[in-house]
């Protein structure tokens, strides 16, 4: 006569033991983690800040006072654009002006184009219109951008000046920045409302 055997059970861990194999596993996929975010900082955390202290402007291109990193410029061609947009430097660009012959070579829709190929924002605004300088002033204030017109001098002095002065630079300062000693002498009374900017 065959007495049955009974089933042979796994003991059941006592109440408050921890599951090893578990905790091994999981201190293991921790320390995977951990490796695979150090590596990743090392490779990309240069990549959206780079050490743009160290990176040499072109003569083409002026560094804004203040240390949000804005530049500005004559309009540029596009390799000279494409230069400065390897460099990492710029997340924006502000073109003030126009196409025809204020397109220096260069029509917007090209340097739109451009830009977003290159994943850089681009926006196209008319420094007449009446919130012209306050827009630009508040995209300045996020950085990096890099201020354009044809020469680089009028509008781009008046946007970039107006910028200046709501962060507490001086009118001195602003007009000296500018180069524009003797401004209205120079270029007449038309020009009087791009220095009522920097008022």
């Amino acid at each position: 006569m065959n007495k049955r055997q009974p089933k042979r059970v796994a003991p059941k861990p006592k109440p408050g033991t921890p599951d090893l194999s578990r905790n091994l596993l999981f201190f293991g996929f921790c320390l995977c983690v951990a490796w695979i975010l150090g590596e990743a900082n090392k490779k990309y955390a240069g990549r959206e800040r780079p050490h743009l202290r160290d990176i040499d402007l072109p003569g083409y291109v002026f560094k804004v006072p203040g240390e949000r990193y804005n530049y500005r410029s004559a309009q540029l061609t596009l390799d000279q654009l494409d230069s400065l947009l390897r460099k990492g430097l710029i997340r924006r660009v502000i073109r003030l002006n126009g196409n025809g012959k204020d397109s220096g070579g260069v029509p917007a829709e090209q340097e739109e184009a451009f830009c977003e190929k290159r994943k850089v924002d681009f926006k196209l605004i008319n420094a007449q219109a009446g919130n012209a300088a306050s827009t630009i002033h508040w995209q300045l204030l996020e950085g990096r951008c890099l201020i354009h017109c044809l020469h680089g001098y009028d509008r781009t002095g008046a946007m970039v000046g107006y910028h200046l002065r709501r962060l507490g630079y001086s009118r001195d300062e602003v007009i000296r920045f500018n180069g524009w000693e003797g401004y209205l002498e120079r270029k007449g009374a038309t020009y009087r409302k791009y220095l009522e900017l920097v008022e």
